[in-house]
């Protein structure tokens, strides 16, 4: 089973260089062509879905549906959470918003994904810089010190595959 995440693209904070959180900001053009080409990627590679995710930003609702239209898949479902949100910065003064962010993916993936992997489904999850790098540092088992490392490029699909008990084969 395969799981492609993949960032939004190009948004107007990201081009105009703010940090934005949960405001929700859309996609410049160059965004929007840079999920279209995602989108294009996937299809070259094969790869289908059974299912999709996306945060309830319209930078990455956009992204997805992008992705899923580029790659000819738009009758996949497509389940919005919150989880997948870009970290609050004006919250939690003083937290390590880091942790916060992986407090908040970790039991996505546990009560979502997983059980969709065991039963043999391909899923799409879009999401944002921190949400996605949050997933990475708890898929791949980074240490918590090495967290700012992990890069997430916009609209680049990031390519796991996970044998039938949701266990991590190899990252592509």
């Amino acid at each position: 089973m395969k799981v492609v995440l993949i960032r939004h693209g190009e948004s107007e904070a990201n081009f105009e260089n703010y940090w934005t959180g949960w405001l929700d900001v859309s996609l410049t053009e160059k965004g929007r062509q840079q999920a279209w080409a995602a989108g294009e990627q996937i299809k070259e590679l094969g790869i289908s879905f059974d299912f999709a995710f996306a945060s309830v930003l319209q930078r990455t609702i956009i992204t997805c549906d992008a992705v899923l239209e580029a790659s000819d898949q738009l009758w996949v479902p497509v389940k919005k959470t919150w989880r997948l949100n870009e970290r609050h910065y004006g919250q939690l003064v003083g937290v390590n918003k880091d942790e916060m962010v992986v407090a908040r993916v970790v039991p996505f993936w546990q009560d979502q994904v997983v059980p969709l992997l065991k039963d043999h489904k391909n899923i799409l999850i879009t999401g944002h810089g921190n949400s996605l790098r949050a997933l990475v540092k708890y898929l791949e088992d980074v240490p918590k010190d090495a967290m700012d490392t992990i890069d997430i490029p916009n609209a680049q699909p990031i390519i796991y595959e996970f044998d039938s008990q949701a266990n991590l084969i190899e990252r592509a």
